[in-house]
């Protein structure tokens, strides 16, 4: 029997940018599914968990409270906290760790500078969803942290921006004792933020995109040897004619973007778009490491204006991929118009489509936001659809098989 578990309705919003606040003692535990009656929403990461659930950071107004969701393998609610002071609170990123718990990051002002900025903020998180501890990070103005890994040897990374817009990223321990100084630049004229941090488990190096100036992307890999934060830096971006790498050039107006290690090199998954008026997404797999070489690469424009969400190796080898997509003219790459469809879509090991499947109603706009793998029984998605005249959002999760049937 075909299941669409809808998870909340809320009315329509606008997603601000990066928020702050600080955390409690313990996370505020809620027996409503996803958000309270007048609450607004949105998931900003979704992860696997060794339970074969799933782990969830939502943006959740007028509360302005970071909220973490933890699922069973079917969606449903095993616990929900909210995480926050009196001020604005973001949680961008949520991940499960070698002892049960969960690391979070995101930015808060609920504490850390007096003068109300935003810091960059790291919560550590037992296995209940409790907050063991949190730790703000930053200078006097806005900082934020959009991603943070785990290392084999129980250190994190985190990765964001500093004062407003300057690439900000730090080695912490267990305890979030900041390991070292602090790594800061900025490759352009304007602003540069990291929005992704990766680290390989096959060689524990640690990699970083970066957009720069709002409209094109960079690259930063670097060593972690010993106890020391980075030793050697390698910088490389994409030019926007050439699917080569370049020094000193970027990628071109990279919206979004996902990373997934491979043993001889990565595999970058993005969404290009050309003017605002068209958007793809692009697949890149390198052949090494600290090289300027690209394996092969593949477009995709399914629909029409295509963007990408969540990316996620599979077990034969490939790849699956969520997202939104339409055949209407963008005015923006992540705009709420009406036939945009959620998709989940799946490739083989050099990104040849085997197929694709589209989600929604016809007049509203969908869009999947995160995917994770079920093992050997298929997949479970995210994503939200803005229903346009009754001004609302609502919240879904889809079970699917590994041919793309919702189950």
């Amino acid at each position: 029997m075909k299941q669409l578990l809808l998870i909340f309705s809320l009315p329509l919003f606008l997603l601000a940018s990066c928020a702050k606040k600080q955390g409690v003692d313990k996370g505020k535990t809620e027996s409503n599914i996803l958000f309270a009656a007048n609450g607004n929403g949105i998931i900003h990461s979704m992860d696997a968990t060794p339970d074969g659930g799933c782990i969830l950071a939502i943006e959740e107004t007028p509360n302005l409270d970071g909220v973490i969701l933890k699922t069973d393998i079917n969606g449903n609610q095993i616990w929900k906290k909210r995480y926050g002071g009196t001020g604005y609170n973001n949680i961008y990123s949520v991940h499960p760790t070698a002892d049960g718990g969960y690391i979070a990051c995101g930015s808060t002002n609920s504490k850390g500078n007096a003068n109300k900025f935003a810091d960059a903020w790291i919560l550590k998180l037992n296995e209940k969803g409790e907050v063991e501890w949190d730790t703000t990070y930053g200078n006097i103005a806005d900082d934020c942290f959009y991603e943070v890994c785990q290392t084999k040897d129980n250190y994190f990374y985190a990765a964001g921006y500093s004062s407003g817009c300057t690439f900000f990223a730090l080695k912490i321990d267990a305890k979030g004792k900041q390991i070292g100084p602090s790594m800061n630049g900025n490759l352009g004229s304007v602003c540069d933020i990291a929005n992704s941090v990766t680290i390989n488990p096959f060689n524990g190096n640690v990699f970083f995109t970066r957009e720069v100036d709002d409209r094109i992307m960079a690259i930063t890999e670097r060593k972690a040897t010993g106890g020391n934060l980075f030793v050697g830096q390698y910088d490389y971006a994409i030019d926007s004619g050439s699917p080569h790498f370049h020094s000193n050039h970027y990628f071109q107006n990279l919206s979004t973007v996902r990373v997934i290690a491979k043993p001889d090199g990565y595999l970058i998954g993005r969404t290009l778009t050309y003017s605002g008026k068209s958007a793809k997404i692009v697949l890149m797999q390198t052949d090494g490491f600290f090289t300027a070489k690209i394996k092969w690469t593949k477009s995709y424009y399914l629909l029409g204006n295509t963007c990408l969400n969540d990316m996620r190796d599979d077990e034969d080898g490939g790849y699956i991929i969520t997202g939104g997509s339409t055949n209407q003219e963008a005015t923006g790459v992540y705009g709420n118009f009406k036939g945009k469809n959620a998709f989940v879509m799946k490739t083989d090991n050099i990104g040849k489509m085997l197929w694709v499947k589209y989600f929604g109603s016809a007049g509203n706009a969908s869009n999947g936001l995160g995917i994770i793998k079920r093992g050997s029984q298929g997949y479970l998605v995210a994503g939200n659809t803005v229903y346009h005249e009754a001004d609302e959002i609502k919240t879904f999760f889809l079970k699917i098989n590994k041919k793309g049937e919702v189950e």
